[in-house]
């Protein structure tokens, strides 16, 4: 199959010129107290930092994301907790006497966020000093940390994540900080002037920080989102010291360090794409009142995320997945078709993070379009535009007799195609009756939240009430698809514990053959080479 997929200009973005060293790195301002500056560290040069999530992820490396984490969220096929890891590059640095010292994240408005949330700082330890940010986004990457090692063949200090108080971090925290819910803003936590004064002094002892939500989210939707240093905005973590310029106490020492990605930009290619693509991306333009900035995003989903991401790292291998699965099935060889099926799942879990993170489905795609315009994208012209071509269909909502029907069909179907002895049945039979009930009950809530959204359309409200309107649409919308779907944790699990992989692999290409298909896949990578840039090739 020819190379197909494009990767689009990503680069590092430009920092202003700095005064203090001959890094790009840090700012120097003349202080409020006589003699002091003020420092700024925060160029992808003098950061690094990286996300780490437990469950289905725990295994992967996410050092180049655009995003930091903290708190549980849900997606399409798993619901998980997330922390941060920042360190920043203090050597060579000129200043011989911190006075004080900040760290400030920033965190964009998003519609995954459903509560302000605390947001707790403390000092990574001693015993996790060799923590490596890595340059993998969501893969395996066995010299990077994961949730589950601290790198190849090292575990955390204490527990998997960086997770044990007093062992992995510092018992008490460094500060807290509450994350607001409506509002995307700089958040600044103050650090120890020592503590800085001593990574100053002594750079190879810097372990850095960690970043979590208090008790890691409780409940879903407590969960924060901040720009990372490979965030195309510019915003990522910024380490500001208020001190005495002097000599400085150890020399440069350059670190290995992901650059940031490039947005694009109201280019040819660009205007090419609005005037001729002639698509629901194109349309989203005019729909939504796209007149600036904003107007790229569509661009950015349907050209650079799908031909930079979705192609290569998902669709092309789920295509080559369902070839490989019919092989199998073919010559009857359950062991490979299970080993088959666990790749399947990776790959699903890979779009699931690049839809939450990149995709018009992200949560921080609110801190880009006002409240009025997700409402028109979600309420109008994703879902509304669902509701016109195919109907309710399985969004309608029940009777609770019509309910305990259609849980009595799904199990007995879901029975009959996997083949299941009832001795299999009786483990099943329950998760796939739970998850079912919950899909319809998340279904229901969806259908209330879209039309109120779309009444708020009508009356064209552009405030927070239509901002938490699309947050609970796409909560609710979230829940549901995870609870519907074949490949979510619980009944995953149940089926790759208790099931025949064969049947169930059946099971899977009936659902998503049309999908992962080649001449759609194809029709993909031809509009993504159309309109891309690959003379201006990546991060």
């Amino acid at each position: 199959m020819r190379n197909f997929f494009l990767l689009v200009a990503f680069g590092m973005l430009l920092f202003p010129q700095m005064d203090a060293r001959s890094s790009e790195d840090v700012h120097e301002t003349r202080g409020r107290v006589t003699g002091t500056k003020t420092f700024v560290i925060s160029a992808p040069a003098d950061v690094q930092d990286t996300a780490l999530l437990d469950r289905g992820f725990s295994a992967w490396n996410f050092g180049s994301g655009i995003l930091l984490e903290a708190g549980y969220m849900p997606g399409l096929y798993e619901l998980h907790h997330g922390v941060s890891l920042i360190r920043f590059n203090l050597s060579g640095l000129r200043c011989s006497k911190v006075r004080t010292a900040k760290l400030r994240l920033y965190k964009p408005k998003c519609s995954i966020q459903m509560t302000a949330v605390d947001v707790e700082l403390y000092q990574v330890s001693q015993a996790n000093l060799d923590w490596v940010e890595g340059s993998a986004e969501c893969a395996k990457a066995p010299d990077a940390s994961s949730w589950d090692l601290l790198h190849e063949g090292r575990a955390w200090a204490g527990a998997q994540g960086c997770s044990q108080a007093g062992v992995d971090y510092t018992e008490a925290p460094l500060d807290v900080q509450t994350a607001p819910l409506n509002r995307g803003e700089w958040m600044e936590f103050t650090l120890p002037a020592a503590l800085v004064q001593k990574w100053i002094e002594a750079p190879a002892n810097n372990a850095g920080l960690y970043v979590k939500a208090k008790n890691h989210g409780e409940e879903l939707g407590q969960h924060v989102y901040f720009y990372s240093s490979e965030h195309y905005s510019g915003k990522g973590p910024q380490l500001i010291i208020e001190g005495n310029p002097g000599p400085a106490s150890t020399p440069r020492i350059e670190w290995p360090h992901n650059k940031a990605y490039v947005f694009p930009k109201r280019d040819e290619n660009f205007k090419h794409w609005l005037a001729t693509a002639d698509n629901r991306y194109t349309k989203w333009v005019d729909a939504c009142a796209m007149k600036g900035d904003d107007a790229l995003f569509p661009y950015y989903w349907e050209v650079t995320i799908r031909g930079e991401f979705l192609l290569p790292r998902c669709r092309l291998l789920l295509m080559q997945g369902l070839a490989r699965l019919d092989e199998l099935i073919e010559k009857g060889d359950e062991a490979a078709v299970r080993e088959e099926l666990k790749k399947v799942r990776e790959y699903l879990l890979v779009w699931e993070y690049i839809r939450e993170v990149r995709w018009y489905d992200s949560g921080p795609l609110a801190e880009e379009l006002s409240p009025l315009q997700l409402g028109i994208l979600w309420g109008q012209e994703v879902f509304g535009n669902m509701l016109k071509k195919h109907g309710s269909g399985s969004w309608k909502r029940l009777s609770p007799e019509e309910l305990d029907a259609a849980i009595r069909k799904t199990v007995e179907s879901t029975r009959e195609r996997l083949e299941l002895r009832p001795e299999q049945a009786a483990i099943i039979d329950p998760v796939v009756a739970k998850h079912e009930g919950l899909e319809h009950f998340y279904v229901e809530r969806f259908m209330d939240t879209l039309e109120e959204i779309q009444g708020r359309i009508e009356r064209r409200e552009d405030d927070e009430a239509m901002l938490d309107c699309v947050r609970r649409l796409h909560d609710n919308h979230e829940l549901f698809l995870y609870h519907q779907s074949t490949f979510n944790t619980p009944r995953w699990t149940a089926f790759m514990e208790n099931a025949n992989a064969i049947p169930l692999a059946k099971m899977f290409l009936n659902s998503r053959r049309k999908e992962y298909n080649a001449e759609r896949i194809g029709r993909n990578q031809e509009h993504a080479l159309k309109y891309g840039r690959p003379d201006k090739h990546t991060h």
